[in-house]
């Protein structure tokens, strides 16, 4: 049986003892009133006997309700150990419960934290990856300073040598200032094999 039951258990426990006690408190209510009143009618009955029979009637009348208290006492006694016994109960039921959800929090916190770090260790790259990222990133800084000493940064294009163009060659622009049929751009060689 899990908590949530037990503590629905205690709260219909001491439900039930509550109404147990206002019954029994309607129940010794009437009772009071109906002795009260038989009380009344047995004094004014006294009143007309002899006094020795008077006297044993009332006798009897106060031992009945002294009978009929007692056992409302004890009655009232068992439902107020029952009722303290039902609150320390559900005030234990309570605790745990606090204390369940605590643990729970920190459960799903752990299992929340320990996922954040597996989906980091799969994303980010780990020290020899990150060491040869840097070496690759070196060598291709060092080949783009190497291109752009052979020229990388010359700005060329394909020229036409004839009228029907046909025939193209590839050129470069020289300098700005130097004009000529290929709005500045000159005609670059072939290398000889």
């Amino acid at each position: 049986m899990n908590k949530y039951n037990q503590n629905e258990d205690i709260g219909i426990v001491v439900g039930t003892l509550l109404e147990m006690a206002i019954r029994d408190q309607k129940a010794v209510r009437r009772a009071v009133e109906r002795l009260s009143r038989t009380e009344h009618i047995v004094e004014t009955a006294a009143a007309q006997l002899p006094a020795t029979v008077a006297r044993e009637v009332t006798l009897a009348i106060q031992e009945a309700v002294h009978e009929v208290a007692d056992v409302l006492v004890r009655r009232f006694d068992a439902a107020n150990i029952d009722a303290k016994r039902a609150s320390v109960a559900y005030q234990e039921a309570a605790k745990f419960g606090f204390w369940r959800m605590i643990a729970g929090a920190l459960g799903v916190m752990s299992i929340f934290m320990a996922t954040i770090v597996f989906v980091a260790w799969l994303a980010m790259p780990n020290i020899s990856e990150l060491q040869a990222r840097r070496d690759e990133k070196a060598y291709l800084e060092a080949q783009i300073t190497l291109l752009e000493k052979r020229g990388a940064k010359i700005d060329y294009t394909i020229c036409e040598l004839t009228k029907d163009r046909k025939k193209t060659r590839l050129c470069a622009r020289i300098d700005p200032s130097f004009v000529d049929k290929w709005d500045g751009y000159r005609i670059l060689a072939e290398k000889r094999r």
